[in-house]
């Protein structure tokens, strides 16, 4: 939920799901997209039998196109957008016009991030305010060196916004009025409002008077307020 309400900020999140086959990741990934849907647009890519990036492209275009959790509106516009890979209705649904797919399929992988910007903008007006890309099933592919290179390439550029391309060392000194000699921790789960005189900054604690401190990096992604 955390990293949900971080990509809803702008800012980018990378989430790797490891474990024993059968233990049910696929079903906590697909229950995350659920709960997300509201305000990102979610695609669960299965890539089961992909074997180089042209078939990541094609399969993260079907599984747009044939997302069955898409509320109608976004549908409508995901579809459109992606409307020359849609073949007749079927009677289990949408039909992909395999041939158009597979013919821009090159064109889609090497222009995946920018492929993904351009599908979060013609939703933006639903009031989606990002993408969550799942990408399941990756057996099949992660013998083929390009994916990797692919996976590098995709956390590179989505970071790439933040970097410093003067390259400065920024040195922030905190200081610290006065240690506390007995610790006493709070948390916004227990206590969501507290008020008191802030006596300094170590790391992420945020120490105040009378010994309170709350470690402020584990509540990354809240929206608080602050008053003073």
């Amino acid at each position: 939920a955390r990293g949900i309400q971080q990509v809803e900020l702008g800012k980018p999140q990378m989430i790797f799901l490891t474990g024993e086959y059968g233990i049910g990741k696929s079903s906590l990934a697909g229950v995350m997209k659920y709960l997300a849907k509201e305000k990102l647009l979610g695609i669960h890519v299965l890539l089961g039998g992909a074997k180089t990036l042209d078939d990541v492209a094609t399969k993260t275009v079907e599984a747009v196109i044939k997302d069955p959790i898409y509320e109608t509106t976004i549908a409508e516009k995901t579809r459109n957008f992606l409307s020359k890979y849609i073949g007749n209705q079927g009677l289990f649904g949408v039909n992909i016009n395999l041939e158009n797919l597979k013919a821009d399929g090159p064109v889609i992988s090497h222009g995946y991030l920018p492929f993904l910007r351009e599908l979060l903008n013609r939703v933006k007006d639903t009031g989606i305010k990002g993408v969550m890309l799942i990408l399941d099933e990756l057996n099949g592919i992660t013998g083929n060196s390009d994916f990797a290179y692919f996976i590098k390439t995709l956390v590179d550029e989505a970071y790439h916004q933040y970097f410093d391309k003067e390259n400065k060392i920024i040195q922030l000194n905190y200081p610290v009025l006065h240690y506390p000699v007995k610790v006493t921790s709070i948390g916004f789960e227990k206590q969501p409002e507290y008020e008191g005189k802030l006596v300094g900054i170590k790391g992420q604690y945020l120490i105040f008077e009378n010994g309170i401190v709350l470690n402020i990096r584990k509540y990354t992604g809240y929206v608080v307020t602050l008053s003073f």
